[in-house]
């Protein structure tokens, strides 16, 4: 069995899959604090009238923009929107830093670094997604045994021209931007925090140096890559499976997913919004 090298499109990137934003600080009560807002009284509004703190997501808005790049990134010069921006309500709570850090398998002396000051504080953060990345990674197989982990090199924040990263980074200052300069927000007494991240204190804060190393640090993945099973041509190298789906040279062999695409859903769904 020879090892099969397949291209992956990755969602985002080294974090452009996906990067939180914050935390931004409030000065109202207006979060989800699960130390505070997860009691007896809330449960019971919940289960007996489907009403109170415990009906939300954890997400409370979100939004779509094109990027001053959008076009200038796009061949067929369009400008439809290519960042996604989520609000998310929850606090940092007691077990914030831990399970954040767990779930994204990051630093968690650094992760604590950051959030400790702002524990049992209400706060949001806002995550962004770049919606056309174009970065690309890679899945091997290790060698013929099919026990083996496969190799994966997600190359996020990779492409040449660094496009992805300079859309991030316009749609990091575009979110602060939104939160800084809005009434409704200025209401909230919402303010984007002061704490420095780790690794960036050399940079003076809030400067583009500071942003771009915030950028670089922060970034995480939420494991919404596609492609691995990319569909082509019979003649393809660089795809495994044909235009019914049959994986090429296996007989009675089908992939059914997201696998065989090349392109993110959140693609599809800014084309079906541009």
């Amino acid at each position: 069995m020879n090892t099969m090298k397949l291209t992956a499109t990755s969602l985002k990137s080294n974090a452009t899959d996906f990067m939180f934003v914050g935390p931004f600080v409030l000065q109202k009560p207006k979060s989800f604090l699960p130390d505070r807002d997860i009691t007896a009284k809330s449960f019971l509004h919940y289960n007996i009238h489907g009403t109170g703190v415990l009906t939300s997501s954890g997400f409370q808005a979100r939004g779509l923009f094109s990027s001053s790049f959008s076009k200038k990134f796009n061949q067929n010069q369009i400008s439809w929107p290519d960042v996604q921006l989520q609000l998310s309500s929850t606090a940092v709570h007691q077990s914030f830093i831990s399970t954040l850090a767990h779930i994204h398998g990051l630093n968690e002396t650094i992760m604590n670094q950051y959030y400790a000051p702002h524990v049992g504080k209400d706060s949001f953060h806002i995550l962004i997604s770049v919606g056309r990345p174009k970065s690309k990674g890679e899945m091997r197989l290790a060698s013929s045994n099919p026990n083996d982990p496969l190799i994966l090199d997600p190359k996020y924040l990779s492409d040449p021209q660094g496009e992805d990263f300079k859309i991030m980074l316009e749609a990091l200052k575009t979110s602060v931007k939104i939160v800084e300069d809005s009434s409704e927000f200025d209401k909230l007494g919402a303010k984007f925090t002061a704490q420095v991240f780790p690794g960036c204190e050399n940079m003076q804060f809030r400067s583009d140096a500071y942003w771009e190393c915030y950028v670089k640090h922060y970034t995480v993945s939420l494991n919404h890559q596609v492609g691995t099973c990319a569909m082509g041509r019979d003649n393809g190298d660089q795809t495994v499976v044909d235009s019914q789906l049959r994986v090429k040279g296996v007989k009675n062999l089908r992939v059914v997913d997201a696998s065989v695409s090349l392109i993110s859903y959140e693609l599809s769904f800014f084309k079906q919004n541009k």
